[in-house]
């Protein structure tokens, strides 16, 4: 899909190894990636805008075509902004395809030049969360797999000094 510009949308509170896979996706079909962290009101943040696009440039290094940020508009707004072609939107499971749907129709309203894509990750990856990564970073007990072992570290680290946690 050369020529095509795609945004990879999240909280990213944090990054998992699910998000990583779907940049990873994304930099292989479209020329140019945009792996930004927005705002959803229904969420508290562990982590704070400065901290999350920190996280996803240490995860997304080594993408050539990816780029990483925060947005703290609307995404269609954001698609509109940056001449977008795709959303580019992983599904786990059922509740996650009723939601991502719904946005879709949404985006698509107010970004009628930009196209949702809904793929589906591993059936490994299916159960990573990054509810559950915030819980595993709450207790200091890393689940293997769920995190990239350098942004698992960082994330830590963020958590720890603002938590003033040994």
């Amino acid at each position: 899909m050369t020529g095509l510009r795609a945004v990879v949308p999240g909280s990213y509170d944090p990054p998992t190894a699910g998000h990583l896979w779907l940049a990873r996706k994304a930099s292989e079909m479209f020329s140019e990636v945009f792996v930004y962290a927005f705002v959803n009101p229904d969420k508290d943040y562990m982590f704070t805008p400065d901290q999350r696009k920190e996280l996803l440039d240490l995860q997304c290094r080594g993408l050539p075509n990816v780029k990483t940020g925060f947005d703290g508009g609307m995404l269609a707004d954001f698609c509109n902004r940056m001449s977008i072609d795709v959303i580019f939107k992983g599904v786990r499971n059922i509740k996650d395809l009723g939601y991502e749907r719904e946005m879709s129709l949404i985006n698509g309203a107010s970004a009628p030049h930009t196209f949702t894509m809904l793929v589906y990750p591993p059936l490994a990856m299916e159960s990573i969360s990054s509810t559950e990564v915030r819980k595993a970073i709450e207790s200091g007990r890393e689940i293997p797999g769920y995190m990239e072992p350098s942004v698992w570290e960082r994330a830590l680290e963020l958590y720890r000094s603002k938590r003033r946690v040994p």
